[in-house]
């Protein structure tokens, strides 16, 4: 009741708690979700920005130009999570330009953003681009990301029991070993990926509106 007031006088961070609130499953409700996130956007909040940007993202929300536009705006002010969502953004079949999606994961990753180097180097590898995979997802291991570690191990352990092919063979057997792999693994981090991130964001935002005073 008393953060409906606070957002009701136009407090940003009353009413971003609250577009956070009716993003969770026991009060899910998508319409207020978008109506509290827009009003603290308009106040320039970043965190709305990119909660709103993701929003719009969802299947049942989906609309790519306003997701581009908010996440735009939270990226704009260096927000790593906003790049890297605007990456994932541009690798959705119906929306995939990977010039685009390829800019904004490498300025995430290069700001040690480790899922953003986990997506990178998938991404590389499905491109057979094989050097710039295996180097970002080297570097999302050694930051602590157990997909990488992962991916990297079974890559090694089905060499190692490979029999040495012939010259012919080796054009195909990276293909061959990489998408089963690929494609377990992309599933488990989107998954684990989606709760933590949804945690952490709310977490940290009321935190944020606990230390003050409206």
């Amino acid at each position: 009741q008393y953060l409906r007031l606070s957002a009701e006088h136009d407090n940003q961070y009353a009413q971003y708690a609250l577009g956070k609130l009716y993003l969770r499953e026991e009060h899910l409700d998508l319409s207020k979700a978008e109506q509290y996130l827009r009003l603290s956007a308009e106040h320039d909040n970043e965190a709305a920005q990119l909660a709103l940007g993701k929003l719009y993202m969802k299947e049942q929300l989906r609309n790519y130009k306003l997701a581009e536009h908010y996440l735009l705006k939270a990226s704009d002010k260096g927000n790593t999570e906003a790049q890297y969502s605007l990456g994932k953004l541009f690798l959705i079949p119906d929306n995939k330009d990977w010039n685009k999606a390829e800019h904004y994961l490498l300025s995430a990753a290069e700001k040690n953003h480790i899922n953003a180097q986990l997506k990178l180097g998938i991404e590389y590898f499905k491109r057979k681009n094989y050097t710039d995979g295996q180097k970002w997802l080297k570097t999302a291991a050694a930051g602590g990301n157990e997909f990488a570690e992962q991916f990297l191990r079974e890559q090694n352990n089905r060499h190692l029991k490979a029999e040495r092919p012939s010259f012919r063979q080796k054009q195909f057997i990276n293909v061959a070993v990489i998408d089963p792999t690929l494609n377990r693994l992309v599933k488990q981090m989107d998954y684990h990926t989606r709760r933590i991130l949804a945690e952490y964001d709310y977490d940290e935002q009321m935190k944020q509106m606990q230390s003050r005073t409206y």
